[in-house]
């Protein structure tokens, strides 16, 4: 079985740290912000050290139990990064949050990257679109990270 369905379905942990998704999604804010490994797990993508492939994202699209535990991440995240979500809408909730966390260039610019290239092997496009009007919206347009964006 592929290695990131096994994670989601909490049979494994991260290959660095051991993290199982149940002790991610029940991390601090503190600890989201200053653990760094767990993100290549939590949005994997075909430039991950163990590559997600488009065979996986299709596995994984089939899954209930992962995908709910999938969505579950990405509304943790968002509501870390202060961008509500319902379905594929998203909206800034909290303007302090996302302003530290997002529309500054830091670490968590990098993470909603590999969120959206995640986003891109499910085909959440839909999503992508709404993320990409968010962010156009709010970030810098000549951030790299927004420059990085527009490409995904």
């Amino acid at each position: 079985m592929e290695p990131y369905i096994k994670f989601y379905k909490g049979e494994i942990g991260t290959t660095k740290d051991n993290f199982f998704i149940q002790e991610i999604m029940a991390f601090s804010d503190s600890r989201l912000e200053h653990e760094h490994a767990y993100i290549q797990f939590v949005f994997p993508n075909a430039e991950s050290p163990v590559p997600f492939t488009t065979e996986e994202a299709q596995n994984m699209l089939q899954c209930a139990s992962v995908m709910k535990r999938v969505r579950g991440m990405v509304f943790k995240m968002m509501g870390f990064w202060g961008i509500g979500t319902n379905g594929a809408a998203v909206w800034i909730m909290d303007t302090h949050r996302f302003n530290t966390r997002v529309a500054t260039t830091n670490h968590n610019q990098l993470r909603v990257s590999r969120m959206l290239k995640f986003f891109r092997m499910l085909g959440w496009t839909e999503y992508i679109d709404n993320m990409k009007i968010l962010l156009s919206e709010n970030v810098s347009p000549d951030s790299t990270a927004m420059r990085f964006w527009r490409a995904i």
